[in-house]
């Protein structure tokens, strides 16, 4: 298969910085919990338990 015709990318990738919303935490957030209405709760891997231990349910956005 051929992508001759194909035109490139619009640029650049963007990225998606998501960071730990656990109290004090600085940490990458890795771990998304769907909170309903498009808002996504973030955490790293230490604090995933807060989200898991409440009624969110894990992301794809991760």
């Amino acid at each position: 298969m051929s992508d001759e015709n194909r035109s490139p990318s619009g640029g650049a990738m963007a990225m998606y910085v998501h960071y730990c919303i656990a109290p004090g935490c600085k940490e990458w957030g890795s771990r998304g919990f769907d909170r309903g209405r498009g808002v996504t709760d973030w955490y790293c891997f230490e604090h995933r338990a807060h989200g898991e231990s409440s009624e969110h349910k894990i992301s794809s956005k991760a």
